[in-house]
């Protein structure tokens, strides 16, 4: 049967949200209002689906974020909602989206795309696991005395939220109004979240958005998003601890110093990112890159450097590593925990060795409340 790959139309958002909910939430559950920043009037230049007779059969999801990375500003397309009808599965549907979406997403200007999810379809295009992010589980043992104001957010206070959140060197850039649309909504990482305020004497000093869950028997939080004073989770932690009657809380943050001092030594391992990555752009990143990249090693001007959209090739004296794919560019980029690419692909001891383990890895965002 002929299909139609294109936008869709305000009015097909939702037979589209009727799919999404087909596939992801048979037994109940609402796509549209778990991702309000997806499926909505506003996103929808950055939405495919494929449609059969008249009815849309498949879909991928793309917000397309400006962000920053370590200090390093790039763009990044967010990939999620990826779907087919249960009827029209086997045709290649999802191939031919993602296919899209690549081009999609390079002639918007991103240079990394992040999946939420690592199917055989996300490895055949080299989408990879990566991402350096420190883990650690905190128990009522480890909870200290509150000794900051501590508050659930409203509305109003969201010109402040922005304000913390922009004192952070890797995250998302998201407008009031974005910020706004993912507040109303109230999920977050699939599942509801509370998003709360930390102030020292009337002024705030850091945002913490928490979920809850019941695992093994156990109620328990996670951390989706942590932005601000170090210091202050120890805080976070105690509040949260006594108004949720839990005893553990799961923490995942984008670098150590997002951690107080005295729990950086706890850090149990270091977890990659939750879906998969590859580098769309390459040439373009390390541009972009450039001054951020010479703070880290005097060697970075010294290299020959020849990069397009998704090879990659660095000299230095008498070595050379060449990356071929956008995935082995991402496990370069953001690292992999438990391997060394470089000392792997290049001479140990070789002034190519050296200025790469300088340079890389650079921190990698973490989904947050921008997960779709």
């Amino acid at each position: 049967m002929p299909y139609e790959m294109r936008t869709p139309t305000r009015e097909e958002i939702p037979p589209l949200i009727d799919l999404l909910n087909l596939v992801f939430r048979p037994d109940g559950g609402n796509m549209g209002e778990e991702f309000p920043s997806l499926v909505r009037e506003e996103n929808l230049e950055q939405l495919r689906v494929i449609v059969e007779d008249g009815r849309i059969v498949a879909h991928v999801g793309m917000t397309l974020q400006d962000a920053i990375l370590g200090g390093i500003p790039t763009r990044i397309c967010n990939i999620g909602a990826v779907s087919t009808h249960p009827d029209t599965r086997g045709k290649g549907y999802a191939t031919l989206l993602m296919e899209d979406a690549v081009q999609h997403a390079r002639s918007g200007g991103a240079d990394i795309m992040l999946i939420s999810g690592g199917r055989g379809l996300y490895r055949r295009m080299n989408a990879v696991d990566c991402g350096l992010f420190p883990f650690l589980t905190l128990t009522e043992r480890d909870a200290e005395s509150e000794f900051l104001e501590a508050r659930q957010v409203k509305e109003a206070d969201l010109p402040q939220i922005a304000a913390v959140r922009q004192r952070e060197s890797t995250r998302y850039l998201l407008s009031l109004e974005e910020l706004r649309v993912l507040y109303s909504g109230g999920f977050a990482m699939c599942r509801p979240v509370e998003w709360w305020l930390f102030s020292e004497g009337g002024i705030p000093c850091a945002f913490g958005v928490i979920s809850k869950e019941i695992r093994d028997g156990e109620t328990c939080l996670q951390l989706i998003e942590w932005n601000g004073d170090a210091e202050a989770l120890r805080s976070a932690w105690a509040t949260w601890s006594r108004t949720h009657q839990v005893n553990r809380i799961d923490i995942v943050t984008t670098s150590p110093m997002n951690l107080p001092a005295s729990w950086r030594s706890r850090i149990e391992k270091r977890i990659t990112f939750s879906g998969t990555a590859l580098v769309l752009h390459a040439r373009r990143f390390l541009e972009r890159a450039r001054p951020m990249l010479t703070e880290r090693s005097d060697l970075f001007s010294s290299m020959k450097i020849e990069a397009g959209e998704t090879a990659l090739r660095f000299c230095l004296e008498d070595d050379c590593l060449r990356l071929n794919n956008g995935g082995e560019i991402a496990e370069l980029f953001f690292g992999v925990p438990d391997r060394d690419l470089v000392a792997e692909r290049t001479r140990s001891g070789s002034a190519l060795a050296e200025a790469l383990q300088q340079i890389f890895p650079i921190p990698l965002v973490w989904y947050g409340i921008a997960y779709i």
